[in-house]
């Protein structure tokens, strides 16, 4: 019993294996060129008071300009 569990666990990680792709597939160069912007607006203090301000909203437009410059690797504009 316990070498037939052993074959078929075997075939299934074969299987596995062999479906994997075996090759990286870059994107067409005209899709890789050019530059990008980007604008982040972050409005905690709204000047119609119809509109509740919100608390973080600068935080969250500062946390995101981080990331885009750290993590993404933007140069600053």
């Amino acid at each position: 019993m316990l070498k037939h569990r052993f074959i078929i666990v075997l075939f299934f990680y074969c299987g596995v294996l062999i479906s994997q792709k075996k090759s990286i597939q870059l994107a067409p160069e005209s899709l890789t060129t050019g530059n990008v912007y980007g604008l982040i607006i972050g409005i905690s203090d709204y000047q119609n008071t119809l509109i509740p301000d919100l608390k973080y909203a600068h935080n969250d437009a500062q946390n995101f300009y981080n990331f885009l410059i750290v993590q993404c690797w933007w140069e600053r504009f």
